[in-house]
């Protein structure tokens, strides 16, 4: 017997499928567990860098803002006293008191400048009469006040300034204000840098500025304690982190035991599944081989002698009365012998070769030619035969494809002699729906009929298989084999008391090389039937 390509595809996708359950199952038995941890390991590393650093920036600004508002009031205070807003019980010395604030801890200078950066003041009254020297600072179109709100890009939003700058080569921490400005004042300047050129104008007072000169190093200090805690904290997160991870790890292994178990025996039930459907395949093939080899000695030793067996039955049949015992006992000879050929031409059909011979043909021309051969078995039951769809063409052989579909469409109208209909309504029809798809025409014989229980269901395609009480049981079988030699398929579905559908996919141009294969391979065939038959 030959075998379709349907099957072999069907067989390939099988097989494929175990081996990747075959290699999902060697890969449960040795999970690598390090490349995850690896690549969590990195990302949680830099995440934490991420954070430290972002804390660390955080830091350094709340830090500076900390020692930015110490100096603001230092400033404050100063100006209250060269302005002579604070009095004093008895006379003191204000350039004394002046030098003493420059002299606090950390703190480098005070000053006060004109618009020019010129010292008016400073806690250091040598200094008076020289110019602030910031680094950076030069002679540009740009003002003084522009320069330095440049350099000092921090700001309380109250018209103080701060930032790192280099004066006289060194890195200081340096607070800037407009002198004697108020709040209101301030928040508008900073509001609308626009302000500051109006401040610069020659028709505005002279504009003098505020300096506070500070060490960084309480920053700094601050800064390296708060660097240094973040890092220990960031080891201590990885290390924890770290330290669940393997925990993790080392559970993941004890318990992919079970999952391990799992796809074994999923890979072992699907083997055992593909032995039994293997098994299943060559009891089929060795059953049909013996039909084949039991049609051929049959055929060739009972057709003559029932040929002439019912000749006979025929002439008494006519030598004897009308519905006389006599005719009735030839008539049901008659019938035996017709009952006899119709078992030998079924056993022919499965054995013999599949000899397509396939044209370009209207498929609903064939099907109409089906339903009008059963319209009258179809009518004395009472069932309906309809055709829907349009008409479709493909490469196949008319008479083996008729064929086919009457042994399908002929069960689905005796099925109904069974049928008990308990609504009027319920009219038992038989529907032939012909469509298409991109590479294939499809049709479904679906019936209102009785239906099939699952356990008979898995037996329908198996030969000598039938519930008709004068059935042989290779109807099926014979059109599955023509439905395959034409590289198409067969399926059904069917729920008890609702229906049956038989589903027949054929391809539209496929047909030439599928024929050429099967005659190239049952020519070998029917040279051994052959052979046989001289042989008896």
């Amino acid at each position: 017997m030959t075998t379709s390509k349907n099957s072999i595809d069907k067989d390939k996708i099988y097989r494929d499928k175990i081996y990747k359950d075959r290699i999902l199952f060697v890969k449960a038995l040795n999970p690598n567990l390090w490349i995850p941890f690896a690549i969590t390991m990195i990302i949680l590393f830099f995440t934490v860098i991420f954070i430290a650093d972002y804390n660390i920036r955080q830091s350094e600004t709340v830090i500076g803002n900390q020692i930015a508002e110490r100096g603001k009031r230092t400033m404050l205070l100063y100006e209250a006293i060269v302005l002579g807003k604070i009095r004093f019980n008895a006379p003191i010395d204000k350039n004394a008191l002046i030098q003493n604030f420059g002299d606090q801890e950390d703190f480098v200078f005070l000053a006060i400048t004109d618009k020019s950066g010129k010292f008016l003041k400073h806690s250091n009254a040598k200094k008076a009469g020289e110019y602030i020297s910031i680094l950076n600072i030069s002679n540009t179109s740009s003002s003084f006040l522009d320069q330095i709100m440049t350099l000092l890009p921090n700001t309380d939003g109250e018209g103080t300034n701060w930032g790192f700058v280099e004066i006289d080569n060194e890195r200081l921490f340096l607070v800037h204000r407009i002198f004697s400005e108020n709040l209101k004042q301030g928040q508008m300047r900073t509001q609308y840098p626009e302000i500051n050129k109006k401040l610069e104008a020659d028709n505005v007072n002279e504009v003098k500025h505020s300096f506070t000169a500070i060490q960084p190093t309480p920053l700094h200090n601050a800064l390296t304690s708060y660097q240094k805690n973040t890092f220990v904290m960031s080891l201590w997160v990885i290390g924890v982190s770290s330290f669940f991870l393997l925990i993790f790890s080392f559970l993941y292994r004890a318990f992919n035991g079970r999952r391990r178990v799992s796809v074994a025996e999923r890979t072992i039930s699907a083997m055992h599944e593909e032995v039994q459907r293997l098994e299943s395949e060559i009891q089929k093939q060795e059953k049909l081989v013996a039909i084949g080899n039991l049609a051929a000695g049959v055929a060739h030793e009972l057709r003559n002698p029932l040929s002439s067996i019912k000749g006979y039955a025929t002439y008494f049949a006519s030598l004897f009365p009308e519905k006389s015992d006599n005719q009735k006992a030839a008539n049901i000879m008659i019938s035996e012998v017709e009952r006899l050929n119709r078992v030998i031409g079924d056993l022919i059909g499965v054995s013999r070769p599949t000899d397509i011979k396939t044209e370009y043909i209207s498929i609903k021309s064939i099907i109409e030619g089906t339903v009008q051969l059963l319209s009258k078995d179809a009518h004395q039951l009472g069932v309906e035969l309809n055709v829907y769809g349009s008409d479709k063409v493909a490469h196949v052989d008319p008479d083996r494809f008729r064929q086919a579909l009457l042994n399908i469409v002929l069960n689905a109208v005796e099925a109904f002699k069974a049928h008990n209909i308990r609504n009027p309504l319920d009219i038992p029809k038989v529907d032939i729906n012909l469509s298409e798809n991109q590479n294939s025409v499809c049709i479904e014989i679906v019936d209102n009929g009785p239906g099939i229980d699952e356990k008979t269901l898995r037996r329908v395609f198996d030969p000598y298989f039938t519930t008709k009480n004068q059935g042989t049981g290779l109807g099926l079988v014979n059109s599955t084999k023509i439905i395959e030699a034409h590289g198409g398929s067969i399926s059904v579905k069917s729920t008890e008391k609702i229906g049956t559908t038989f589903t027949i996919q054929i391809p539209k141009d496929t047909m030439k090389h599928v024929a050429h294969s099967n005659n190239a391979n049952n020519t070998k065939y029917v040279n051994q039937v052959n052979h046989t038959s001289k042989g008896n």
